[in-house]
């Protein structure tokens, strides 16, 4: 018997093609962004969680706060915490992760330059997993030793075998070269993890664990992190000197830092849990309007089975049975579309991968096979399995349907479409609103000439301490029409931020005032297009090429030389200069930490630009003319020739720097880099909002092929009447439109207050207009209408006699 229906079923879908192409598209587009959302929010609640002990890591952050300065740091540069394993017994183990900038590294004749590596304690591996395929958890133990990841041995060595082999490591100063012998391999880390690792090098001496350092700490078992917490802050007020005094040290859970952590000097940016909840919204909006849509579909179509339900059921067969044949029929196509979903994501996930981070888990699909296939085939199933098989055989045999009213304005029918009209308005509405958002933050004038502009980023000491030639060099070259430098590439937030001293406003003991620092050279403003309010540029370039003196005490030499001083209008409003002109010649001073600047005059005000991402407002910012601090080259060029310009800029570096690795990026990618992780999960939005709007295209197929049918004989007796093809379509939009126009004050009030909130992230922003909220709208009465024609024209070629006769 069941053979017997499995071949019914089979013939029934092969012989409606178009419904059943319907169906199994629309659940499998369903199912698939169903999984991939499950996947994307799987990886994002479970960042770190491949380390075993993540619920008892924390790692130490520093929180400064005292009168116009307010800064949590996601690192700590003061030594005391290297006591607190000692003094602390919930603590059983600390590790430090230093020296984190960028590595130059050379291998044998090859040089590389390297993020995400590290000098580390030796017990990182009692604390983190980083499976070692290669060497024991004694790999740091020794001096001068390195574990390297399997993608960078491959990169550094090839196919051989990398342990006991040796890398040099050049130092900041770009002299000292640090020989190391590798001693371990570990597994390249998983995605979902906010501590990417490339290389981990030992500490050598204890002297040598001091400065800035991200802290993990390890938690002994039932440890009360609150209570370390309040001990750690006891300790810093009886044993921490005067400049800890406005200074705590919070712990943060290694698994709540992706989501939850946006403190200076993060190690890779961080998500966003609001895209979190976003996409859950998503994932579930198209997987019930999938599965309402299949309900709907399979509804209108069990009508045209009426007939047959009548004649089996005169033959004899039961309620039982007909439920079972009609419940067989859902999860074959439910079955069906499952399969073609998981085609679909074999060989979508590698492009999603590179939009988001996706880490696969067999355990998501297992759920997803087990429990979504069998809920969504009783779902799709059981409503024309109850409805037909209740249907009296005279009522089934003639085609009436019995104890269900088409016609009541809020029947199921309309009901699910008001349901599909109002997510597809908000849908599209967000989409707009993203869309227009970020076109505004990339095309907005920053104020700085951003186009044309090759940033050489992250120059190691040999560079930026002897680059005169380099920088004459460069002017020479065709196609370069100036050349700057600066401690901060524009795009890059500045953390360097200290108190001031204003002559007549600000005085020299008050710290209550801090401002960010930019450190560049006379060629600055001309070269990125600043524009000075008032006053003038620095007076002279200064030397590139620092001397040995200097180089034996950098400190001394901050401190000791002569200053001139530009701020920007946000600076000058902070000291409570009205008109630029106020501030010219005024003496100032900054400071940070025992460095403290000599005092020199103001001699220009710039207007304000934007160095950092438009989510953050323009803050108060000090330039200073020292090549000391530089760590960026800025190279205009005039595009007439990139190709041979960047050849020329690349060339011109190797003849100086034989053997140091160049990095360069233009500076309007660096800017647009700043939104990347935005963009990149908009993109899955705007994907995913597109194949929910084709979902619920579906889904008003299914619904207008449902209300024609019921309606086919009303509308015979319009057509033998005279009524055209225009007239039934303007009638039944008539019946839609008054279902959808009460809905769109709903639809505007949940996409304005969603997108409200979103905006808020931005400082600079666009305004929700009227004309936004009208799109939607437009869109999905456009497609209602085109649903409406296509049917009718269908409708229109059958002969109404026929459908009257078949009372």
């Amino acid at each position: 018997m069941f053979a017997y229906q499995l071949k019914i079923v089979f013939r029934k879908l092969l012989r409606n093609k178009l419904y059943s192409v319907i169906n199994i598209t629309g659940l499998s587009i369903g199912f698939g962004i169903s999984f991939l959302v499950g996947l994307f929010v799987y990886s994002e609640l479970n960042y770190d969680s491949f380390h075993k002990k993540s619920d008892s890591i924390e790692r130490l952050t520093m929180h400064i706060n005292r009168p116009g300065y307010d800064m949590h740091w996601a690192r700590v540069n003061n030594d005391i915490v290297n006591r607190f394993k000692n003094e602390f017994g919930e603590i059983e183990h600390l590790v430090r992760f230093q020296d984190y900038h960028p590595r130059t590294i050379q291998v044998r004749n090859s040089s590389y330059s390297l993020e995400h590596a590290y000098s580390v304690d030796e017990e990182v591996f009692e604390v983190f997993n980083f499976d070692l395929v290669q060497g024991d958890k004694s790999a740091l133990s020794k001096p001068n030793t390195v574990v390297l990841t399997q993608e960078t041995a491959n990169k550094f060595f090839g196919d051989n075998d990398p342990v006991g082999k040796e890398i040099t490591v050049i130092q900041a100063d770009g002299d000292t070269k640090i020989r190391y012998t590798v001693t371990g391999i570990i597994k390249d880390l998983p995605g979902n993890t906010h501590l990417p690792v490339n290389l981990l090098t030992s500490i050598n001496r204890e002297e040598e664990r001091t400065g800035w350092a991200y802290v993990y700490l390890l938690l002994k078992e039932g440890s009360d992190k609150e209570i370390l917490e309040r001990k750690i802050a006891s300790f810093i007020n009886q044993y921490g000197d005067e400049n800890l005094d406005d200074v705590v040290f919070p712990l943060q859970n290694i698994g709540d830092i992706h989501l939850n952590s946006r403190l200076a000097r993060e190690i890779t940016p961080n998500g966003d849990i609001t895209y979190v909840y976003l996409f859950v919204v998503i994932g579930l909006v198209i997987l019930i309007m999938s599965v309402v849509n299949f309900v709907n579909l399979n509804t209108a179509q069990s009508i045209k089975s009426l007939k047959e339900v009548g004649i089996r059921k005169f033959l004899g067969s039961s309620k039982k049975d007909l439920k079972l044949y009609f419940l067989l029929e859902s999860v074959i196509i439910v079955s069906v579309s499952a399969l073609a979903s998981i085609l679909i994501l074999a060989f979508s996930l590698p492009f999603f991968k590179d939009l988001v981070v996706l880490e696969f888990s067999v355990f998501l699909l297992i759920l997803f096979l087990i429990v979504f296939i069998p809920l969504i085939s009783l779902a799709g199933g059981y409503l024309p399995a109850k409805f037909l098989s209740s249907q009296k055989i005279s009522d089934a045999v003639k085609n009436n349907l019995a104890g269900f009213n088409n016609n009541s304005k809020w029947s199921p029918k309309n009901f699910l479409l008001a349901f599909q009209v109002i997510l597809c308005i908000v849908t599209i509405s967000i989409a707009v609103i993203t869309n227009s958002q970020f076109k505004y933050v990339v095309n907005k004038n920053l104020g700085i000439e951003k186009e044309q502009v090759v940033a050489l980023t992250g120059i190691p000491g040999a560079v930026k301490w002897r680059m005169n030639k380099y920088r004459n060099d460069l002017n020479a070259l065709p196609g370069v029409k100036g050349v700057t430098t600066a401690m901060e590439v524009p795009s890059r937030e500045i953390r360097d931020s200290g108190p001031v001293y204003a002559e007549g406003k600000i005085a020299e003991d008050n710290n209550d005032v801090s401002m960010d620092i930019q450190v560049v050279d006379k060629s600055f403003i001309d070269v990125m297009g600043l524009d000075l309010l008032a006053g003038r540029n620095f007076t002279q370039y200064k030397s590139n090429d620092i001397s040995s003196e200097i180089d034996a005490d950098v400190y001394g030499y901050l401190q000791r030389a002569p200053r001139e001083y530009l701020i920007n209008e946000t600076a000058m409003k902070m000291i409570g200069w009205e008109d630029p002109n106020e501030a010219i010649g005024r003496m100032f001073s900054w400071s940070i930490g025992e460095i403290k600047l000599q005092k020199g005059p103001i001699v220009g005000v710039v207007k304000d630009f934007h160095q950092e991402t438009l989510k953050n407002k323009v803050d108060p910012l000090v330039m200073i003319n020292e090549p000391v601090w530089i760590n960026n080259i800025l190279v205009k060029i005039d595009g007439s020739n990139t190709e041979q310009t960047l050849s020329g800029i690349i060339d011109a570096w190797d003849e100086n720097y034989p053997g140091l690795p160049i990095k360069y990026s233009f500076l309007d990618d660096l800017y647009n880099d700043l939104y990347n992780a935005e963009q990149d999960q908009l993109k899955l939005i705007y994907i995913f909002s597109a194949l929910a709007i084709l979902i619920a295209f579906i889904g008003m197929f299914g619904v207008i092929s449902y209300s024609l049918r019921s309606r086919e004989k009303e509308l015979a007796v319009r057509k033998v009447h005279g009524a055209s093809i225009k007239s039934l379509g303007m009638l039944l939009s008539k019946d839609f439109l008054l279902i959808t126009l009460p809905l769109l004050p709903l639809a505007f009030w949940l996409t304005y207050s969603g997108m409200e909130k979103w905006l808020q992230n931005f400082v600079y922003r666009i305004d929700l207009d009227i004309w936004i909220f009208l799109i939607g709208p437009a869109f999905i009465l456009a497609v209602i209408a085109i649903n409406i024609f296509i049917q009718l024209i269908k409708a229109g070629a059958e002969n109404p006699a026929v459908i009257l006769r078949s009372e």
